[in-house]
């Protein structure tokens, strides 16, 4: 696998005893890719061996420029299909970025490999899966799904992503714990954005316990300007890279506030349990998945809208929706195996 960025990992045992093949995971290079395709291992019990893993766009560039960059996504294509040249996978796949070595990988193994994109890939009209996992935000309007790829692949959807839950403790937390994103193209990223919500965190501030998690794609501008704000007071303070101090914030967590700009840190606090809060920030872009992935988070009362106020409660919402993906996935996994891999 020389080339590309490998990352070990070993999930829970196999459901799924049908045929003998290896699981592999291939990412755009991003937690959030990474994180799905776990989960969705976990999920229908299957043990990933390793992620390998491709760079994604810098959305920051212009258009020209992101174009100019997907012609670095075909030499690691090339060696992910070599590396796949012989012998029966299942392989979970997820972002842009491995779009061309799933399309090669598929036209030069065919059956043989079993390739399930979580996911919706734009533009893209030749066979680069066999079984998408597609969570509803990515449905467009006039657009029919089911004839949307020429080759026709099988689909199941669910109402939000698939993520493991943030590392949260069983017991009632007391803290707030507030996930700050950043750059992106639909909600304002800008410390004057920030404004209205600031203002309620000073307010709660005086009678929860809180803690601000930044993230790498939160500003310089708006961290300074945060720390700057909040130094003086016993808010907690913690930085993208200090891991110790954010798996301490979430063992101490008893609800979280997420911006919207991030569909996986949302979809990762909803899946603790804890009560989620998602703050109003100024919409750049309507229709965008991000935008309809929040208005159905909120409609399906997954999170709400945060007006200031904090409540403990947890709420168990069951999600049927998932379930149902388990049992599609397991079994169009399932009778591939019986079918291809048990003849060689």
């Amino acid at each position: 696998m020389e080339g590309l960025d490998v990352l070990q990992k070993s999930t829970n045992g196999c459901s799924i005893t049908a045929g003998s093949f290896r699981t592999f995971a291939i990412s755009t290079k991003k937690n959030g890719h990474v994180t799905q395709c776990l989960a969705v291992a976990d999920l229908v019990g299957v043990k990933i061996e390793a992620v390998l893993q491709i760079r994604g766009l810098n959305k920051a560039l212009p258009e020209w420029q992101r174009e100019l960059e997907k012609l670095y996504w075909i030499f690691p294509a090339i060696k992910m299909a070599w590396t796949f040249r012989k012998g029966e996978y299942l392989i979970l796949a997820s972002g842009r970025s491995v779009l061309p070595a799933c399309r090669l990988i598929k036209f030069l193994r065919g059956n043989e490999v079993f390739i399930l994109f979580i996911g919706s890939p734009k533009k893209w009209t030749t066979n680069c899966a066999d079984l998408m996992l597609r969570p509803q935000h990515e449905r467009e309007l006039g657009v029919d799904e089911e004839k949307r790829y020429p080759w026709r692949p099988k689909q199941v959807w669910v109402n939000s992503p698939i993520c493991n839950p943030l590392p949260v403790s069983k017991e009632e937390g007391c803290e707030v714990v507030i996930l700050l994103g950043g750059l992106n193209i639909t909600y304002g990223d800008e410390i004057t954005d920030y404004s209205d919500f600031l203002n309620r965190l000073d307010t709660i501030s005086a009678q929860h316990s809180l803690s601000i998690i930044f993230s790498r794609r939160t500003k310089k501008s708006v961290q300074n300007a945060i720390k700057k704000r909040f130094a003086p007071t016993n808010v907690k303070l913690i930085e993208a890279t200090d891991r110790q101090g954010f798996l301490n914030a979430c063992e101490s967590a008893g609800a979280f506030i997420v911006t919207p700009d991030s569909i996986t840190m949302v979809v990762e606090a909803c899946a603790t349990g804890k009560p989620v809060y998602i703050p109003d920030l100024p919409v750049r872009r309507v229709e965008t998945r991000n935008h309809r992935f929040i208005e159905m988070t909120i409609a399906k009362k997954y999170a709400k809208h945060f007006d200031g106020n904090i409540n403990f409660a947890r709420s168990d919402i069951e999600r049927k929706d998932i379930e149902n993906a388990r049992q599609v996935m397991t079994g169009y996994i399932t009778s591939w195996s019986k079918e291809y891999v048990n003849q060689s």
